[in-house]
């Protein structure tokens, strides 16, 4: 009887010859009483324990059942205060290969997990003790006797002659104080003795090393984790288990044992048990969080209790962080996500502010501070709106950023600038100024440059003009032409530009560039199409977003019908007005469309050039017959003959402004019958397109 482990299977082991319950009570009565030397205490507690649990799933009665699962819970829950030799938890003696730790560098779930098979495997009394107690779903008592026994084996606390009266009373054992624990000594008081040089002979855990101490621990948790894990996998099946499940982390919790439960949160976040972790309201658990510096995990976190604000600072803090370096496309998503998370705050804020503001001052930490008083107050809705315009604008400023270094990447323009700079724009958020000054204007991005003016509201308008000019220059220029008005004309629009470097060449025949290339000729019309994109891909970006400075429709459309005409002049064509599509679809209303090109015939009133004036008028009227045209389709449902998405705003806005556009229509048709020198054929054209429209508006407008 010298094995303790043995003895308490024996008298515990359902496949031992049968016995009466009265002979094996009476047999450890004597045994505890009479051989307490070699006999302990627990594992009379233990077999008493392990009795009840047995009676507790064989009886049908549920009040008996009730009291046999508290008497199993309280015998076991005294034996594991005297399971200190590391058999008790592992089921093998110390010093064996299975008591070692493992050399491979495992995940908190995979590392318990192997601690708790060992045991089961062994059949430690720990390990049967925690699979009766789950199986009479006693999770109190469960989680509270492996705590207990993971606390044996501490360093520098054991159980003194005070912790024993508890036992003492259960058992009427006639033990003489200074004799409890001369061979059944707490593990650390050996280890008291080993280091201070004294060693007896009879101590059985006098060679315990501390190395072994942590294994003891890591099974009681690992015991821990791998029951509550089977217990939430059965939850898809028995959903009633969920209740069990919230109970048991609600008490594991509440342990005063750190270490345990930093590794509760470790072995849930690393066993796919995140939804269940997440659901922990516990100011330790959020500090945990903060310490891992997981910042995506503590979004969630706030996210799961509705502390939305907080949740959104996490992100926008992450999201515009200086000290890491943190990639651009996840910067974007962070700010994105502090976007979403404030706007749901600011909706909680319009519902329901007191019952939100209740909410977060109930929550107390460990130590018994508010969160209003760790983080502040919820923000009011004012300066949500602020956050979220700042939101707003730092996205776009991200997104600005993303395709600098997406246009850089993919031109020659990567090699204008070192592999420094590059590192810095793919994980640095990079002030606007520094995006224009540094990268944009330089490398003659003007697309960009206008998006950051627009970004910034910098109604600046010399500088956007001269970034219109560059970014039609750019699609003509290099070019050769056959006509020197076309090249007065592209000199004048090259003027003021950022590629005033660049060459109209006049010639007749064919020019080739450096590299061998010919020339673009201006009278091929190659740069219509390439023109027609850019302007419409800008307008749809810039433009009817309260910041149409940079979309300049007069300066525009005047350049547009300018490089339109000069190409009809220099070719003998008669091209469509593609100039006024191109803006209608580009997203401009017609009314600025109208306003743009009365503006540039109001500025031609004084000029001598009847043919010009002519041209405008032209103009003018062909906006108003697209304008009733979309109109008319817009209400018909006919097939629209300009790309486009046309909506019933066509036709209200017409009907809004027909009347005076009737007045100006008269007004249009004075100007034609005072013009001399004209081509009298384009003269009446246009007068009739006047006044076809006018009886259309008349008619139904």
């Amino acid at each position: 009887m010298t094995n303790l482990f043995s003895n308490s299977s024996l008298l515990s082991d359902q496949s031992t010859p049968a016995m009466s319950s009265v002979e094996a009570d009476n047999l450890c009565a004597l045994l505890s009483q009479q051989c307490y030397l070699y006999f302990s205490i627990g594992s009379r507690l233990t077999f008493l324990g392990f009795r009840h649990a047995e009676a507790a799933l064989s009886t049908t009665s549920i009040s008996k059942q009730n009291e046999h699962v508290t008497a199993a819970s309280n015998y076991l829950r005294e034996a594991s205060k005297h399971w200190h030799n590391i058999s008790h938890v592992t089921g093998q003696l110390p010093g064996t290969a299975s008591h070692a730790l493992t050399g491979k560098k495992q995940n908190a779930y995979h590392e318990y997990n192997e601690f708790a098979m060992r045991a089961l495997e062994n059949g430690s009394p720990l390990a049967r003790a925690a699979s009766v107690l789950m199986g009479v779903n006693d999770v109190a008592g469960f989680v509270d006797v492996c705590l207990t026994c993971a606390r044996n084996f501490d360093y520098g606390s054991f159980t003194t002659t005070d912790d024993l009266s508890a036992t003492s009373e259960l058992l009427a054992g006639s033990m003489l104080p200074w004799e409890r624990t001369l061979y059944h000594r707490h593990l650390n008081e050996a280890t008291d003795d080993l280091k201070s040089g004294v060693v007896t002979s009879r101590d059985n855990n006098a060679s315990t090393s501390k190395e072994a101490s942590s294994v003891a621990k890591r099974t009681c948790y690992g015991l821990l984790y791998y029951h509550l894990d089977q217990l939430m996998e059965s939850v898809a099946e028995l959903p009633q288990n969920s209740t069990l499940v919230e109970r048991m982390i609600s008490i594991a919790t509440s342990s005063p044992d750190i270490a345990f439960i930093h590794g509760l949160y470790e072995y849930l976040a690393s066993s796919g048990h995140v939804d269940t972790l997440l659901r922990i309201d516990s100011s330790s658990f959020e500090r945990w969080l903060q310490s891992k510096n997981d910042y995506h995990l503590l979004w969630r976190y706030y996210t799961v209790h509705n502390i939305h604000w907080m949740a959104g600072e996490v992100m926008w803090n992450r999201g515009i962080s200086i000290a890491d370096k943190v990639i651009l496309e996840e910067r974007i998503e962070c700010l994105t996500r502090a976007m979403s998370s404030y706007s749901v705050a600011l909706r909680d804020l319009n519902h329901d502010s007191a019952l939100l503001q209740n909410r977060i001052a109930s929550r107390t930490s460990s130590s018994g501070d508010l969160l209003s008083q760790r983080y502040g107050v919820s923000p009011s809705r004012d300066e949500v709106n602020r956050v979220l315009s700042q939101l707003n604008e730092q996205i776009d400023v991200a997104k600005i950023q993303t395709r600098i270094l997406s246009t850089i990447m993919s031109s020659s323009n990567a090699k204008n600038i070192d592999e420094d700079q590059t590192a810095a724009l793919r994980t640095t958020f990079m002030d606007i100024s520094k995006l224009y000054n540094d990268f944009a204007a330089p490398l003659g991005l003007y697309d960009i440059c206008l998006a950051i003016l627009q970004t910034c509201k910098h109604d600046d308008s010399p500088t956007i003009t001269k970034l219109w000019r560059s970014i039609l220059c750019e699609e003509l220029l290099p070019c050769r032409t056959k006509s020197k008005v076309v090249q007065g004309f592209l000199t004048n629009l090259q003027r003021d530009s950022m590629l005033e470097e660049e060459s109209v060449i006049f010639s007749h025949t064919s020019v080739t560039k450096e590299n061998g290339e010919p020339l673009m000729s201006f009278e091929d019309g190659d740069w219509i199409t390439n023109i027609k994109s850019r302007v419409i891909a800008l307008g749809k970006e810039l433009h009817g977003k309260g910041t149409d400075f940079v979309f300049p429709l007069r300066f525009i459309a005047e350049c547009l019908e300018g490089l339109r005409r000069i190409f009809n002049e220099s070719t003998v064509n008669t091209s469509d007005h593609w100039t006024i599509k191109v803006l209608v679809e580009s997203g401009a209303p017609f009314t600025s469309i109208l306003e743009a090109y009365h503006s540039i015939f109001s500025s031609q009133s004084d000029n001598s050039n009847a043919a010009l004036k002519l041209q405008e008028l032209s103009n003018i009227g062909e906006v108003l017959k697209l304008w009733v045209s979309l109109a008319k389709s817009s209400t018909s449902g006919s097939p629209n003959t300009v790309s486009v998405n046309v909506s019933n705003g066509n036709k209200t806005q017409l009907a809004r402004y027909s009347n005076g556009i009737l007045a100006q229509i008269d007004r249009y048709k004075a100007e034609l019958e005072s013009l001399v020198g004209c081509n009298s054929e384009e003269v009446s054209r246009c007068y009739a397109l006047f006044n076809d429209i006018e009886k259309i508006l008349r008619r139904g407008w």
